[in-house]
């Protein structure tokens, strides 16, 4: 799939200053330029630039797939997950695994994932609830429809 920019998107502009950077080289601050995206989105997904939502899919094909993406919200659920391991570096702000049977959560499981500052594990099956993360705190973090 070909997509044509005329500004380069920024980390700013994902997470929230809202600048761009644009080249003047012909006089109108842009710089058209075409990527061509290798990755496609995941059988059960829809995907946008900053969001993937994904229902029934294979949640390792998921994470494969998103892996060296940028988007800011990954929202995955009614898949079935039973034990969430450590999750791979990721470059996400938001995540949501709901109604996805998990039942236990590795230690530190979202450790690698040094953006990352709201977790959704609504209506799993957990029974408790481990140490997340070795520093920095979520802003938010829901587990509601469990059995903590």
């Amino acid at each position: 799939m070909k997509v044509v920019l005329d500004r380069i998107p920024t980390l700013e502009d994902r997470f929230g200053t809202g600048a761009s950077r644009t080249n003047d080289r012909n006089g109108t601050g842009k710089l058209p330029m075409e990527v061509t995206i290798n990755a496609a989105c995941p059988v059960n997904c829809t995907c946008s630039s900053y969001d993937v939502v994904c229902i029934g899919a294979d949640f390792n094909e998921v994470i494969a797939s998103i892996n060296d993406l940028m988007v800011e919200k990954v929202i995955i659920r009614e898949t079935v997950i039973r034990h969430l391991k450590k999750l791979p570096a990721l470059y996400v702000i938001s995540i949501e695994l709901s109604n996805c049977l998990i039942e236990t959560i590795e230690e530190y499981a979202f450790d690698d994932i040094p953006l990352l500052f709201e977790i959704n594990l609504d209506y799993n099956l957990l029974t408790e609830i481990p140490k997340l993360r070795k520093r920095n705190a979520f802003s938010k973090i829901s587990a509601k429809g469990n059995m903590v």
